[in-house]
């Protein structure tokens, strides 16, 4: 039904874009590049934001647990790209600042460890379990390494772009100016005019710009 480049595109790192049929664009999004505010946008214009939060404060868990479960989803979105039904936008982030807060995402709370730092030891020390510390500098080798589009990361440390997304993705918004350009969509496609300081706070980021 579906090429498989779209297939790739469409299904890669868990970054299934957001499509509503009602909702004149569709929005690309990469993890720590601004995701969670986006997804609290979209949802808030297609009036299922209080929905989504009143089942998971977490509202990714509403995104994939709900909204886009279903296989009609992957298909509507699919014909959608496909056609070039609707405009497209995808949000990205400077990968300098985009490496930093992956990094520091993987700083837990006293006594409590992320479960990432074992992959990491894994492939550094040959021991998950070393006491041996990781810098920064060794957490950019792992992932050039690894690569930065691999499969078996996790997608919050692999590189914003998809190959093969360029036949897709029309349009960029970017983390650094998200205010005012999501205001520039607001008006452009007259849609609502939402509260987006509300949507720029998440409790597992460490900071509470946006996911920065």
């Amino acid at each position: 039904m579906f090429n498989p480049s779209l297939l790739h595109v469409i299904n890669s790192h868990s970054r299934s874009p957001h499509y509503h049929r009602k909702f004149p664009i569709i929005l690309f999004w990469s993890q720590k590049s601004g995701c969670t505010s986006l997804a609290k946008w979209f949802f808030y214009q297609i009036d299922l934001l209080q929905t989504a939060l009143s089942y998971s404060p977490f509202i990714h868990n509403y995104e994939y647990d709900i909204y886009k479960s279903t296989p009609a989803y992957g298909a509507r979105l699919g014909v959608a790209l496909r056609e070039k039904q609707k405009e497209t936008f995808k949000l990205v982030r400077n990968p300098y600042r985009r490496a930093v807060s992956s990094f520091i995402s993987l700083i837990g709370p006293p006594y409590m460890e992320n479960p990432e730092w074992k992959p990491i030891r894994k492939f550094l020390y040959q021991d998950e379990n070393s006491p041996k510390g990781i810098s920064f500098k060794q957490f950019l080798y792992y992932l050039f390494m690894k690569g930065a589009h691999a499969s078996d990361i996790n997608p919050h440390f692999t590189q914003q772009y998809i190959a093969g997304e360029e036949e897709y993705v029309t349009n960029y918004i970017y983390l650094e100016n998200f205010d005012q350009e999501i205001k520039k969509l607001e008006k452009r496609f007259e849609l609502k005019t939402a509260p987006i300081n509300e949507f720029s706070t998440s409790w597992h980021h460490q900071t509470p710009r946006h996911d920065l």
